[in-house]
């Protein structure tokens, strides 16, 4: 019986040992993760700011080209297009993350365009800087005239979506 107690008590020793081995392990794991994500990750991550319009565009300020803000008026779903002037006097969505979605989806000939014939990386809310400079509008106009007008207006929606972020990629 007295040997009994004393393999109890030995396993009891090796199993609190593993379970602190395990719980060291475990919060060693987690703050890697943590550090992986906010760290590493993060900046990758362009979170927009919903709130950062301060009052409703006015289509008399000229800030937007008539041909973009008649195609952002003549959308599907044009109140997720809705327009706002941030404290900077810039243009931006009022709720960006749909109008991102929502101008992929119209304008969804103009970034496959850049995807499959020009090689570029895949547009994304997060990887999207290329796909608004001029040099990749261009080619994609030069390769492609039928798109010039979507093209362009898709820049400028890209453009406006740009000032509703913290940074860029």
């Amino acid at each position: 019986m007295d040997e009994l107690k004393q393999k109890i008590k030995k396993y009891g020793k090796i199993a609190i040992i593993v379970l602190i081995i395990l719980a060291i392990l475990g919060i060693a794991i987690f703050a890697l993760l943590i550090y992986a994500f906010f760290g590493v990750l993060m900046p990758y991550y362009n979170v927009p700011n919903d709130n950062k319009y301060v009052t409703a565009y006015d289509p008399g300020s000229g800030l937007v080209s008539q041909a973009t803000y008649d195609a952002l008026i003549n959308s599907k779903k044009a109140k997720k297009l809705e327009l706002g002037v941030n404290k900077d006097g810039q243009v931006v969505f009022q709720h960006p993350y749909k109008a991102f979605g929502r101008a992929a989806r119209e304008y969804k000939a103009v970034w496959k365009y850049g995807d499959k014939k020009l090689k570029m990386k895949h547009l994304s809310r997060t990887f999207y800087m290329d796909y608004k400079t001029d040099e990749v509008i261009n080619q994609i106009i030069e390769a492609n005239p039928d798109l010039k007008g979507d093209a362009k207006i898709y820049q400028e929606i890209l453009e406006i979506y740009s000032h509703s972020y913290n940074k860029h990629r």
